[in-house]
């Protein structure tokens, strides 16, 4: 187990493009109890939400196994705020709770939409707002499940950044999130 942190410091000024690949699927579940200030779905559906999970999805109980981390990444939870529809990765399962990386900040879940031409979709409009500031060095990060989902399309992005003529790094991580000084 690791746990990494990167703290960059620079006189430049930092812009941040952020674009969520993800669509509503305006069929959402009633958040019942939440805990630890939202990281933990105690009930959905009026159910424990281990329970409620597994029946929205069909799975049997079985198949939470180790091997499930490399599925929910494909399922990922997302809550509207302010309109803007926020995806989390399910982390664990623990007992009947469902563990999340960010808190849920709804009383409403749901599974959102996302394929591989939103995924494209998304980069496209990343690097168009990239384009416009061009010059400086990027540091990028990224979903690892869009990693995985793109396979070698990954290349595409990697073609598209050397197009902008910018040094650039590009990680691809289990729960990104960047934090700038002075911000919310």
């Amino acid at each position: 187990d690791s746990i990494v942190g990167l703290n960059l410091s620079t006189n430049n000024e930092i812009k941040v493009a952020t674009e969520l690949n993800v669509t509503s699927s305006s069929k959402s579940f009633i958040l019942n109890k939440k805990e630890a200030w939202g990281h933990l779905l105690s009930k959905i559906n009026n159910k424990p939400a281990r329970k409620a999970l597994l029946e929205i999805l069909r799975w049997p109980e079985k198949d939470l196994t180790e091997q499930l981390y490399r599925r929910v990444f494909f399922y990922p939870l997302a809550f509207k705020n302010k309109e803007k529809l926020m995806p989390v990765i399910m982390g664990a399962f623990w007992g009947n709770y469902i563990c999340l990386e960010y808190p849920v900040e709804a009383e409403s879940i749901e599974f959102p939409n996302y394929s591989i031409n939103s995924i494209m979709k998304g980069v496209n409009s990343a690097i168009a707002k990239i384009e416009k500031n061009k010059g400086g060095f990027i540091f990028g990060t990224s979903c690892s499940a869009t990693l995985e989902a793109l396979g070698k399309k990954t290349y595409f992005i990697q073609k598209k950044l050397c197009d902008l003529e910018s040094p650039f790094v590009v990680v691809y991580t289990g729960g990104e999130d960047v934090k700038l000084l002075n911000e919310p």
